[in-house]
């Protein structure tokens, strides 16, 4: 897909005004706006103010941006057919992306933003990037499974933003960026839960992404309730709620 846009003055052009379309909302469109600031862009479409893009990766997945119905139906009436994966969509877009397709992946969680006026002490473990060396660690004691989950962890410490804390050189918690910027992967060792590193690792994490003028946020399912309380506790506002699928 990278020969649509990619390698002409013309595409770099659209991509330029794609940006400029999000970054007028840059509150509202982070997840797009962290990803195509961050990530190789194999398409880019865009109608009136709305805006889709998709990575140029094995497993490309698209973002949409905007606030008007019937911009978002003429944008996937020319879609690429081949894209049935996205991230982050708002739950009103969704019926029109899906079009009356089966969803097969459909995973929800709500959006918290961390406000300016919230800070915090500096980290009192010595928190670390993690190394490649972690990516074992990691992917053994995830508790999701994910197709490519290996490329996964392995292209987040290598191009995310990672925090490690080790104690005797073992690594016993961690977490990273997804690639639209958020928050997560996070993991602590059973041995050593309950001792706030979490919120250590999270403290770290959001000073690395304001350092880059980025806005810290999480994305929380459902099902995670301590996610959602730590998140609470250390001052994330809910900002929406956002849906991944997978289209057949």
């Amino acid at each position: 897909m990278c020969s649509l846009i990619c390698g002409t003055r013309r595409a770099m052009r659209k991509l330029n005004q794609a940006l400029e379309i999000v970054r007028r909302d840059p509150i509202w469109n982070t997840n797009i706006l962290n990803f195509m600031e961050d990530n190789p862009v194999g398409f880019v479409d865009i109608e009136g103010e709305s805006v889709v893009v998709v990575g140029d990766d094995p497993q490309p997945r698209g973002f949409v941006s905007s606030r008007n119905a019937e911009e978002v139906k003429r944008l996937m009436e020319r879609f690429p057919n081949m894209v049935t994966r996205f991230s982050a969509l708002e739950e009103w877009i969704l019926p029109l992306v899906a079009r009356g397709r089966q969803l097969p992946h459909y995973v929800p969680a709500d959006q918290f933003i961390l406000p300016d006026s919230v800070h915090f002490d500096p980290p009192k473990e010595n928190v670390e990037p993690l190394i490649p060396q972690d990516v074992e660690t990691v992917i053994r004691h995830m508790t999701f499974s994910a197709d490519h989950l290996r490329a996964i962890i392995e292209d987040r410490i290598a191009h995310g933003v990672t925090a490690g804390i080790r104690r005797g050189g073992k690594l016993i918690a961690w977490s990273m960026t997804h690639k639209d910027g958020a928050l997560g992967f996070l993991g602590v060792l059973p041995d050593y839960r309950r001792q706030g590193l979490a919120r250590e690792l999270s403290v770290y994490l959001i000073g690395k992404v304001r350092e880059m003028g980025r806005i810290p946020m999480v994305q929380v399912q459902p099902k995670s309730v301590e996610s959602r309380e730590l998140g609470k506790k250390m001052g994330f506002v809910y900002q929406k709620s956002l849906v991944w699928i997978d289209l057949k």
